[in-house]
Parts: C-alpha cells; structure tokens; sequence
C-alpha cells in the first residue's frame, strides 16, 4: 500500500533544481529507489516464507514487450556512440520491468486496491492542478526555469499528458465512487 501510494503521490510531486532535468530526473531515482527497497522486502518475505508458488509473477504481453525492448537495447548498446546514455536506457527499461511486476503482483487483488489507486490519482491529479493553476496566474512560480504552468512536471507538455493520463481514473471514479469522493 505504502509502494502504490509513494508511487502515485510522491513522485509525481518531486523536481530538484539542482539537476540538468528538474521535472524527470528525480522522479526516475525515486522511483528507482522505491522500487529498490520494495523488492529487498519482498525478497525478504519470500525467504522467510519458504513458499515460492505463491510469488511467481504473472507474465503478460507488457512483460515480453519489455524484455525485447531490453534485449534490443542490451544489443545496440554494443556499438553506441555515447555509452552512458546507452546504460541509462538499459536502466530505464530494467527499472520499468520491474515495476510492471511489482504493480501486477500487488494489483492481483483488484476490488480494495483499485480503490486505492484511483483515491490516490484524483489526489494527485487535484494538486498537480491546482500547482498549475496557481502558476498561470502568476501566484506561484514552482519550477524558476519553465514559462507558463508547469506544476512540477518541467513542462507544459507533460502537465497536459499527466492530467490527460489521469482523465480515465476520475471518469472511473465518478463511476465508482458516491459521496466526498465522487465530487471529488
């Protein structure tokens, strides 16, 4: 639950001005930690458990789709130009396939963690907004380098996408939801 919700709440939330990338940068290393002491406790679990039938992970069309675009990338790095930006693709790509298959074995019990999920994306998706909002009107500036609202996404661009990403949530939450969340 702690996992679900850093990954919906905290990271979107978080920029550094002391990086090149601001918006994206830290976002990929908190991600990458999380997703580094999520999977150190659940190594943990499993060997205290004992039981390993119970953590075989479910491998779907995403996962096949990742490890080609991980072994494409593991091949054309062989003649790369610039190897370090050939070792953070490398990266990105083992950070996200890790993170399918966290999200996939935890999202296997649907009813209460669905719930929590589109909770924690309105809640999102509400202070990113009104981050935005503020700095249209010139209220707050989040982020010194970008011109116009930005939130804390770098760009207008990704604002957009993000709040655009977050439509299917809250149209399936007004669905869903009755009460305080439903006018959420």
């Amino acid at each position: 639950t702690l996992f679900l919700l850093s990954t919906i709440l905290l990271i979107p939330l978080s920029y550094s001005g002391a990086t090149l990338d601001p918006g994206l940068l830290p976002k990929f290393v908190l991600l990458s930690l999380s997703l580094f002491v999520v999977t150190i406790i659940e190594v943990f679990f499993i060997m205290k458990k004992g039981d390993r039938g119970e953590t075989i992970l479910y491998v779907g069309v995403i996962h096949l789709c990742l490890f080609g675009t991980l072994f494409f990338s593991l091949l054309s790095s062989y003649k790369a130009v610039n190897f370090a930006e050939s070792l953070f693709e490398i990266c990105k790509v083992v950070v996200f396939l890790v993170f399918i298959a966290l999200m996939t074995k935890y999202l296997n019990d649907f009813n209460t963690r669905i719930t929590l999920i589109i909770k924690a994306v309105i809640v999102a998706s509400l202070l990113v907004s009104f981050l935005g909002i503020l700095e249209y009107w010139q209220i707050v500036q989040v982020l010194e380098y970008t011109k116009g609202p930005a939130a804390t996404l770098g760009n207008k661009n990704l604002l957009s996408s993000f709040l655009f990403l977050c439509m299917g949530f809250i149209v399936f939450g007004l669905w869903r939801f009755t009460g305080a969340w439903y006018y959420l």
